[in-house]
């Protein structure tokens, strides 16, 4: 199974907020038992598609100030699900960086579909440093693809 739930970047703000999205098609390995007969996307991988975009935010941010860290999610807090998300939505993850230091970060990240509520949550990441050079251009490679249209405000 592919793990990279973001599909786009559409609005980046370094330090501050990200928006993105996720489409959610049938053929995605999680719907053959998830339900069979009325297949509906995880919410536990909502979760990490927010959680994606969030620690790649944070990620950046602290590159700003010249460190480079992995973003590790640690906890989630105040998880709530609204309601289910079908085969054929298009996702809208938003993030914002609620708390930063050298540390880690906190985020309200939420998820909506056709402008309606579906997952919004608090994330704690822990930073921790790293430089495994294939990780890196794999990442290049993702980070390329995701901002292909993204609106970049700094």
């Amino acid at each position: 199974m592919r793990f990279i739930l973001v599909d786009a970047i559409l609005e980046w703000e370094t330090g501050k907020r990200a928006r993105g999205i996720k489409n959610v098609s049938l053929s995605e390995d999680f719907f053959d038992d998830h339900f069979p007969l009325k297949p509906i996307m995880p919410g536990v991988l909502i979760v990490e598609g927010m959680a994606q975009i969030s620690g790649l935010l944070l990620e950046e941010s602290m590159k700003r100030d010249g460190k480079k860290v992995k973003a590790l999610m640690s906890l989630m807090e105040k998880v709530k699900f609204r309601q289910p998300v079908y085969p054929g939505a298009q996702i809208l993850y938003e993030c914002d960086i609620l708390r930063m230091n050298e540390f880690g970060g906190k985020v309200s990240a939420s998820a909506t579909v056709a402008g309606e509520a579906v997952t919004e949550c608090t994330l704690l990441f822990s930073f921790h440093e790293f430089g495994n050079p294939t990780q890196e251009a794999i990442r290049a490679r993702v980070l390329e693809t995701w901002f292909a249209g993204a609106q970049h405000v700094s």
